[in-house]
Formats: C-alpha cells, structure tokens, sequence
C-alpha cells in the first residue's frame, strides 16, 4: 500500500475480499484470529456449520435478487418507453402548435384579415396581435 495513512484498514479490505467466496474455508481466516473484532466476524461468517436449509436460503437468496432486478429493470424499461411516447406526443402538439402560429403569423404579414387567419386558424384575436 502507498499510502500509510490508509495501510491500517489494509486487512480489513483484504478480509472483505476473502468473504465474496461463498465456499470459504476456515484456513483462509487465521492471520486474523489475534484480533477480537475479527474473531466475530469470522464467527458469523464460518460455513462450516452451515445446515441444508442456511444454504438453501443463500442460494434462494441469490436467485430471489436476481428476479428483483430483472424486475426493477422491466419497470425502467416501460417508463422508457412511456417517456418516449409521451415526449413524442408532446413534440408533435408543440409542433402543431408552432405550425400554426407560423401560418397565422404569415397569414398576417400578407395583410389578411383578422378574421380569416381566425377561421383558418382557431387562434384568438389577442394571440394574432401578440404575433
């Protein structure tokens, strides 16, 4: 390690490491048998008294997160799509929106009337002045 100021938590990290393994073995352990804190967390995460039923819960466990996250994945997957198809029908209402006050805005540099950029339209008069 480079930095002695963090060399201290060096085993810890190395006995965070070792525990991953599911299968660990007990050999794995000893170097860290001096230290109370260790010989705890080496307790509670000894297999070798593991019973049928605490390795079934650990593998159910395993397969039970990876349904959730295909789960979660599947609800991200839909608000996608909802997003888009919403994005897309508001892009399209904007448009419309803006293609109408082009034409009317047009319609009114040509010197037509009020009236008839209305009827053509849908705008109200005080959206056409404000054009």
């Amino acid at each position: 390690m480079k930095n002695k100021k963090y060399s201290k938590y060096l085993p810890w990290f190395e006995l965070a490491q070792k525990t991953r393994d599911k299968l660990n073995k007990k050999g794995w352990f000893t170097e860290y048998q001096k230290d109370d804190v260790f010989i705890e967390i080496i307790k509670r995460i000894n297999t070798e008294d593991f019973e049928a039923s605490d390795w079934e819960y650990i593998n159910d466990y395993e397969k039970f997160r990876v349904q959730v996250k295909q789960f979660e994945m599947s609800f991200v997957e839909q608000g996608i799509e909802q997003g888009i198809e919403i994005g897309k029908e508001q892009g399209i209402e904007i448009g419309k929106e803006q293609g109408v006050r082009l034409i009317a805005k047009l319609m009114k540099q040509n010197g037509e009337p009020v009236e008839k950029i209305i009827a053509y339209t849908s705008l109200t008069a005080q959206e056409i002045e404000n054009l």
